[in-house]
């Protein structure tokens, strides 16, 4: 049943099976709930300058919509803010940005996009991709057949791993939710509009009912629980944003166009001097000879041409493809001063771009404010941030002075020290990591150097290594990161342009210092191959659900069958 809220009465005579009920009979209903749907329908994107314009509220049994442009949505301010009643909501984190700005604070929520995130972290684009291949077959032989456009941006989102409520709907109820309402959505009461509204309630309490059924099978039920919790704070941080001082931005972004411009010369004179003529026009006129660069330094191809052609670097990523990508250029910045000055150029570029002037679009006209987008969950369970990316502003003093607190206000920077270290010794429990942190012996990549290079820095006390050996200390420091997200002797290699037998030399030493390590990267790798998961958090139950496992069983099963197993190294592997 379909409830309207509404001051508009004249329009009721266009709806059918739509009862008009008063503001105080839709209390008196939903009180009587411990678990309510809850949605909004906004005139925008934006919280600050739009406006909610439906609220929906309700159960399975029944759907309440209330026209919150004739109706005050503070009438129902206890019910939202009532701890004793579930809301369960698609995409909550939006809808509590809008109930803030009307000074509402939303309590006891259950986001069903967050909990199937939770529920298939790491296959989601393929489980996403499956639904909607599904959901293009069920439409079509139900007699209204997707569009290859909408199919395709079905597929899109898939591959993105974009959750929406009606691919849940779909997927757990086998209903096709109003597929064209969203692009044509209007502020003007309609039957249509009425009946879209009040489905985005009607199936989530089966949803959720569903969902916690795999959790119990899974065990991750508290790691639901605590995104749940956390969504609060992070859609507060996103209404709340951040002050930038233009004026500060900008004098930042006017001196690095003067530096990228210098820089540009300076390559650009290289060219000249090592007569590098395929870049080089030479225009004759009547006076002078005039020599042209026509370089293009952002272009890929022709970086490549010099640093690989001319200078003969090996450029190739991972999977043999060429590159100019900085990491795989800075091995080779001691070969040639080239290296350095493009990387240099590079970086100042990208500082005058995606920093520039129009970075201040992000400022908001109301608030005057950054209020950047966060993505809760990415599959390795951290945060991701966007529109604009605050998590990847250059970590250079001038760039990180120009976001400043208000006026009476305290703007606190703060960090976790070696986080990835103690959670990998909590993990691991390897005795001589524990002795450090028990000890208190301070730097720990300087500790970590001491144990990998015992030779070099025999003579050295822990408390000197940083001054004496930084190259060791910093080799330490990458090897640390790199084996903490399953790097081999080849990534060490590859990160300190060395050998990759000094790289595979000082990963056995790395593991001969802290052997407990060893034992435990190998007691994961072996339940990841058993499972095709791995358990990211022993206390929540938060699992990782490796993408590739399908295609690692369907291998095993070929050298199974052809008779590899001669071959120890396929033994190590499956």
């Amino acid at each position: 049943m379909i409830y309207l809220v509404t001051n508009q009465t004249s329009l009721f005579d266009q709806f059918t099976n739509i009862k008009l009920i008063s503001v105080k009979e839709s209390l008196y209903l939903l009180n009587k709930e411990t678990i309510i749907g809850v949605d909004t329908e906004t005139t925008g994107l934006d919280c600050h300058t739009e406006n909610i314009f439906l609220l929906q509220l309700g159960t399975d049994k029944y759907q309440i919509v209330i026209d919150t442009f004739t109706v005050n949505i503070k009438h129902y301010k206890p019910l939202l803010e009532n701890k004793n009643i579930l809301k369960i909501g698609a995409n909550l984190k939006f809808d509590y940005k809008f109930f803030l700005k009307n000074n509402i604070v939303l309590t006891n929520i259950y986001d069903v996009l967050i909990a199937e995130f939770v529920l298939y972290n790491g296959i989601t684009s393929q489980r996403l991709t499956q639904i909607y291949i599904n959901y293009d077959t069920y439409c079509r032989e139900n007699g209204f057949p997707l569009s290859q456009a909408q199919f395709e941006s079905l597929l899109n989102k898939a591959k993105y791993g974009f959750y929406s409520l009606m691919s849940l709907v779909f997927q757990y109820c086998n209903v096709s939710l109003d597929k064209e309402m969203r692009s044509i959505m209007t502020t003007t009461l309609t039957q249509r509009l009425i009946e879209y509204s009040a489905n985005d309630v009607k199936y989530l309490l089966e949803i959720r009912e569903k969902q916690l059924e795999i959790a119990q099978e899974t065990n991750c039920e508290r790691a639901i629980n605590l995104e749940n919790n956390f969504l609060p704070s992070l859609a507060y941080t996103e209404y709340c944003g951040i002050k930038l001082d233009e004026q500060k931005w900008l004098e930042v972004y006017n001196k690095n166009i003067i530096r990228l411009d210098k820089l540009k010369e300076e390559l650009n004179q290289w060219i000249v001097d090592n007569n590098i003529t395929k870049f080089i026009s030479n225009q004759l006129d009547l006076f002078e000879s005039n020599s042209t660069v026509t370089i293009n330094w952002n272009s890929s191809n022709n970086v490549y041409y010099i640093f690989h052609d001319i200078l003969g670097f090996e450029l190739q990523d991972k999977h043999g493809k060429k590159t100019t990508d900085a990491k795989i250029l800075i091995k080779y910045e001691k070969e040639n001063s080239l290296v350095p000055k493009y990387l240099e150029y590079s970086r100042v570029k990208k500082e005058t771009s995606t920093y520039g002037k129009d970075f201040l679009k992000h400022i908001n006209p109301i608030t005057k404010r950054v209020h950047p987008d966060f993505t809760q969950i990415v599959n390795t369970g951290r945060l991701s941030s966007n529109n604009p990316n605050l998590q990847n502003i250059p970590a250079t003093e001038e760039f990180r002075e120009c976001f400043v607190a208000s006026e009476n206000t305290v703007l606190i920077d703060a960090d976790y020290s070696g986080q990835e270290s103690v959670i990998l010794t909590n993990y691991s429990m390897d005795k001589n990591l524990i002795e450090f942190f028990d000890l208190e012996l301070g730097d720990l990549h300087s500790y970590v150097a001491k144990l990998t290079f015992p030779e070099e820095l025999k003579d050295i006390e822990l408390q000197d290594v940083k001054a004496m050996r930084k190259d060791l200390r910093q080799q330490a420091k990458s090897v640390e990161f790199a084996v903490a997200y399953g790097g081999t002797g080849f990534t060490i290699a590859n990160n300190n342009n060395i050998s990759v037998e000094e790289g595979n030399k000082i990963y056995d030493a790395y593991f001969k210092a802290f052997p407990d390590l060893k034992n435990y990267f190998k007691k994961v790798g072996d339940f990841a191959k058993k499972n095709g998961f791995i358990i990211m958090s022993g206390i929540t139950g938060r699992r990782y659900y490796i993408p590739e496992y399908n295609d690692f069983l369907a291998c095993k099963q070929i050298v199974m069958q052809e008779g590899f197993w001669q071959s120890e190294e396929l033994k190590a592997m499956y």
